[in-house]
């Protein structure tokens, strides 16, 4: 569970699918915004991190089976 949470919060599924941009600025975004939302100021960058990660989450299994079908290709 704590594993889970962590890949997660890290945005690793980005990076292990080889979307390390992207990754890295939803990582930067959530950590920026994360103590600014502790003294409400950071809600905004904390609200486009949540739909980011709402979306992603309806995302993952294309971005997923287009990783895979690119090894596949790779290797055959």
């Amino acid at each position: 569970m704590r594993n889970r949470i962590l890949w997660r919060a890290t945005r690793g599924h980005r990076f292990y699918l080889g979307r390390g941009g992207t990754a890295l600025i939803m990582l930067l975004l959530t950590l920026a915004s994360l103590p600014w939302a502790l003294i409400f100021w950071g809600w905004p960058g904390m609200f486009v991190t949540i739909i980011w990660v709402v979306i992603d989450a309806l995302r993952l299994p294309g971005m997923v089976q287009q990783a895979n079908n690119k090894l596949i290709a790779s290797l055959a």
